[in-house]
C-alpha cells in the first residue's frame, strides 16, 4: 500500500498481480514527509531487496518501522496492525503490504481517501484463482485443485485476492492495472497523474511473473468438467469480469 500526497494517489496491493514490482516502482513518487509507504513484504529478488533498503534509508525508515515519524505525527488516527519488534522489544506501528482499504480510509481520513485516485491491480479471474492455488498450496501440478477450491478456496479468494482492493463488498479502485497489460496500464496512469519516468523505467527493468502456474498447462484444463468451480469464480468475481472486460469462459 502506498499513499502519495503530492500526486494524490493511493495504491492498493492485490496479490498475484505483479504488485511487488508495481509497488516498488510507484514508491518513487512517495517522497513527501507525510507520504505512506508500506514494506514490500515478500522480496523475491536481490534487486527488490536493494531497492527496499535504499528506500528505507532515503525516507529515514528504521529496519522494522515502516512509517516515518512525520506520518505517525500527522495521521494520528492510525489503526493499522501493530507488530512486535524483536530487536527493541517494543510494538511499533506498521502498515501491512496488502492493507485493508477500510483501515487505510481510517488512517488517511475520509476526505483524503475520497479525493485520492485509488489504484489497484486485477487479472483474469480464472487465471488468478489458479495462480492463488499454486501459491497457497505449493502444488506443482493441477492435482488437488478441485478439492482446494471447493474447500478453503472461496474463503482464500475473498481474503487474499479481493479484500485488499474492496470496500463494502465493492471494488474500491478508480484506476485498474490489468496484470496482462501492466506496463501499458502504468503508462496510462503516468500520463493521467503526471508521474515521473521513474516508475515506468523501474517496472520495465524488474518485471517478474506472478503466474505460479506450471509451464505448458492451460488454465482451461483446471476447469474441465468442473462446472461448480466455474460457477463459483463467475459469482465471486462478477465485478472483476465486468470492469476488466474479461471473458467469462476460462
Amino acid at each position: 500500500m502506498l499513499y502519495s500526497e503530492s500526486k494524490n494517489f493511493i495504491y492498493f496491493r492485490s496479490r498475484r498481480t505483479a504488485s511487488t514490482t508495481m509497488s516498488a516502482a510507484l514508491s518513487s513518487e512517495c517522497t513527501g514527509p507525510s507520504d505512506v509507504i508500506a514494506p514490500l513484504g515478500f522480496e523475491d529478488t536481490e534487486v527488490l531487496k536493494d531497492w527496499e533498503r535504499a528506500r528505507r534509508k532515503k525516507c529515514g525508515i528504521p529496519a522494522r518501522l515502516f512509517l516515518t515519524r512525520a506520518v505517525i505525527g500527522k495521521h494520528r488516527r492510525l489503526v493499522a496492525r501493530r507488530t512486535f519488534d524483536r530487536t527493541s522489544g517494543f510494538r511499533k506501528p506498521q502498515i501491512h503490504p496488502h492493507e485493508d482499504p477500510f483501515l487505510v480510509r481510517r488512517l488517511l481520513g475520509q476526505r483524503t481517501f475520497d479525493s485520492a485516485v485509488k489504484i489497484g491491480g486485477i487479472r483474469d479471474p480464472f487465471d488468478w484463482v489458479v495462480s492463488l492455488f499454486h501459491w497457497r498450496t505449493g502444488a506443482s501440478t493441477p492435482s488437488g485443485f478441485q478439492s482446494w477450491l471447493s474447500g478453503e478456496g472461496e474463503t482464500s479468494i475473498r481474503r487474499q485476492l479481493l479484500a485488499p482492493i474492496s470496500l463494502d463488498n465493492r471494488l474500491v479502485i478508480d484506476h485498474i492495472i490489468r496484470y496482462e497489460e501492466a506496463y501499458a496500464s502504468l503508462q496510462r496512469l503516468t500520463a493521467e497523474l503526471s508521474l515521473s519516468a521513474s516508475p515506468l523505467s523501474f517496472f520495465a527493468a524488474n518485471t517478474a511473473s506472478a503466474s505460479r502456474k506450471p509451464n505448458g498447462i492451460e488454465t482451461v484444463s483446471y476447469f474441465d468438467n468442473y462446472r461448480a468451480g466455474r460457477k463459483l469464480v463467475l459469482a465471486v468475481f462478477g465485478e472483476i469480469f465486468d470492469r476488466g472486460n474479461y471473458s467469462k469462459s476460462p
